[in-house]
């Protein structure tokens, strides 16, 4: 049986030419993909939250795979990414031109790349109204 990687995203990539290149390169590794964007769990999402995928989903796959928005590691992105570590998961990146590379820690407090709350909501409102 396959390896189920969860694929950790930003939503301004759901549905658009980068997420499905992305998970075409995820799956050439021989990984089946765990979408957030999937109208089943935007259903549990809009119930649970955030709780959802990190305590449901996540815990679920065998690893995780995330990929940076044009701007960094937004927040949430972040928050799966942590929860993968603490649990022991494998975590991978993908990065936007495919490179798929495997990533053995992320420290917040060293790494520009990680966006606060405030500047992920900040880009997703910059962003959204341009879509």
């Amino acid at each position: 049986m396959k390896k189920k990687l969860y694929f950790a995203h930003c939503i301004l990539d759901y549905g658009n030419e980068i997420e499905q290149k992305s998970i075409d390169v995820i799956k050439s590794f021989g990984f089946d993909v765990e979408n957030p964007n999937q109208p089943h769990h935007q259903d549990q999402y809009n119930k649970k939250k955030m709780k959802y995928y990190l305590e449901e989903i996540i815990p679920s796959c065998n690893g995780l795979v995330y990929l940076p928005s044009e701007r960094g590691i937004t927040s949430g992105v972040y928050q799966e990414i942590t929860k993968a570590i603490l649990i022991g998961m494998p975590v991978y990146r993908i990065t936007r031109t495919g490179i798929f590379d495997n990533v053995e820690n992320i420290d917040y407090e060293d790494n520009d790349e990680i966006l606060t709350y405030e500047e992920t909501l900040d880009y997703i409102r910059e962003v959204m109204p341009l879509r």
